[in-house]
């Protein structure tokens, strides 16, 4: 769950994967770009569609598509990479588009246990006006793709809840 000082906004980037909203934390992003083409990566998990040169450093791109078990499309010139620090590494989170920066009180949030299940890298709910918003935590799916480089991943449940729509 994302942790933050009593009392002090949460600023979330939201974005939007196959008409479902996600977010991760404005203090997790680097910069947002448009899609460009990707290299090829062999032997790494499947929910990673590629590898990007970014000003000279390799990034990972990642299509939470494949995570949630949704139908994978081709990258697009209008889709947006959000690129994120995992650690001590840069990783990309591809999205249909970038949505907008939010500025939410942190119990506007709720822990995503019990909501979304098998998918560790959600870590909240945020509630934004009529919208839930997934909460990914970018070290959380950096982690998942190390250790989960040939195993399925069971499918996640409870993302009807977080239509963009």
């Amino acid at each position: 769950m994302i942790s933050v000082p009593a009392g002090f906004p949460v600023e979330i980037v939201i974005f939007e994967v196959a008409g479902h909203c996600f977010g991760v934390r404005s203090t997790d992003v680097r910069e947002i770009v448009r899609a460009a083409t990707l290299s090829a990566a062999p032997q790494t998990h499947p929910a990673i569609q590629g590898i990007l040169n970014l000003r000279g450093q390799v990034v990972a791109v990642y299509d939470l598509r494949n995570l949630l078990q949704i139908p994978e499309t081709p990258l697009a010139h209008t889709d947006h990479l959000i690129v994120t620090h995992a650690g001590d590494h840069l990783l990309a989170l591809r999205a249909d588009r970038a949505l907008e920066l939010v500025r939410l009180p942190p119990d506007r949030i709720e822990s995503a246990a019990g909501v979304v299940q098998n998918w560790n890298a959600v870590s909240g709910v945020a509630k934004i006006g009529d919208r839930l918003v997934l909460l990914v935590e970018p070290d959380q799916l950096w982690a998942h793709s190390g250790s989960m480089a040939s195993a399925p991943v069971p499918p996640a449940t409870g993302l009807e809840q977080a239509s963009c729509e």
